[in-house]
């Protein structure tokens, strides 16, 4: 992996991976998530949703 993301962005992962496709996404997580989006961990899943990739989870378990 070459991405390196910052705590905020892995924290975001990591609640993206819990209940992305079932909770809003938080406020504090729009940012890190456009990060996510261009590094091809997460995608848009509905409105003010995502899901993560397979990339995201594989990220996940790297760190």
């Amino acid at each position: 992996m070459s991405a390196r993301l910052n705590t905020v962005e892995v924290q975001a992962l990591r609640w993206i991976d819990q209940f992305g496709t079932e909770r809003r996404l938080p406020d504090e997580f729009e940012l890190p998530f456009l990060t996510l989006l261009a590094e091809g961990f997460a995608l848009p899943s509905g409105i003010d949703q995502a899901t993560i990739t397979a990339d995201g989870k594989k990220y996940l378990t790297s760190v």
